[in-house]
């Protein structure tokens, strides 16, 4: 299936600074419609810095953030909260698990699209109960999240993010703390996004995963973006060995793949 690889999004020059450190330091990119963007890097190098800039939960000093679409262009600080939300999601790493059920968590990827009364339209309710099927956990779509499985659970968030349908979703580290099963099932999920034509941005600190689910990478260290391309470009460059301190070739990266798959159906 072609897919549009036009800009959803795209920032320039972001510099910001927590707590008197510069975080990040003049950050340029984009993320494309159809694509999924893997964000590398060392630890502290700005990764979750600029996904909490990119979806305005973090103010950045200086620079901009665009969001695209058709022939407009919109500076996200323009934005309503409810109409960002209606157009950027956002998964962090650590969050805080309510005790509520898996339905009523991927319910509230809809209060973005809901008036005053906050009252759930049929077409709300069939958007939820298609991202809870998605996701694969229409199963215990009652069941009450503390009592779920980390990879369950990971899965019902996603499926929040589903019912919230916007363009440009953003991932920080997602598979943290599953194991090699779910990690796969997790991915494999988000790269169904890119055919409807989301533009997605993630996180990653697990090469094996970025290079087989990921179609282009941005490598970032010190608060900069080193380099973008796809990973066949950016393996070529060096900076992967440079950035993590490990020699990789395409063979090195497909062997290691094929292992963890052949542990996950065997």
């Amino acid at each position: 299936m072609n897919r549009n690889l036009s800009t959803a999004l795209k920032f320039a020059d972001l510099c910001v600074t927590l707590n008197h450190a510069e975080i990040l330091r003049g950050v340029s990119g984009e993320l494309r419609r159809g694509e999924v963007t893997g964000i590398l890097g060392p630890n502290g190098c700005g990764k979750t810095t600029l996904l909490r800039a990119l979806c305005r939960l973090i103010k950045a000093d200086s620079g901009s953030i665009t969001l695209c679409g058709g022939t407009a262009e919109t500076d996200i600080a323009a934005l309503a909260p409810k109409a960002l939300a209606r157009r950027v999601s956002f998964l962090p790493q650590q969050r805080a698990v309510p005790d509520i059920t898996a339905k009523t968590l991927v319910s509230h990827g809809r209060y973005p699209y809901l008036g005053f009364s906050r009252t759930l339209s049929n077409k709300d309710r069939t958007v939820i109960q298609n991202a809870l099927k998605t996701a694969g956990v229409s199963a215990f779509a009652d069941r009450r999240l503390p009592m779920l499985s980390g990879g369950e659970r990971q899965r019902v968030f996603l499926a929040m993010l589903l019912a919230q349908n916007t363009d440009v979703v953003l991932l920080d580290e997602p598979t943290t703390y599953l194991d090699a099963h779910h990690k796969f099932e997790l991915m494999a999920l988000l790269s169904t996004l890119k055919v409807q034509n989301k533009a997605v941005g993630i996180v990653l600190h697990e090469l094996p995963l970025a290079f087989k689910f990921c179609d282009r990478l941005l490598l970032m260290k010190n608060g900069q973006i080193m380099q973008s391309g796809t990973p066949e470009e950016l393996l070529k460059t060096g900076l992967i060995e440079h950035l993590f301190g490990v020699s990789l070739t395409p063979v090195m990266l497909d062997k290691e793949v094929e292992y963890i798959e052949r542990k996950i159906h065997s």
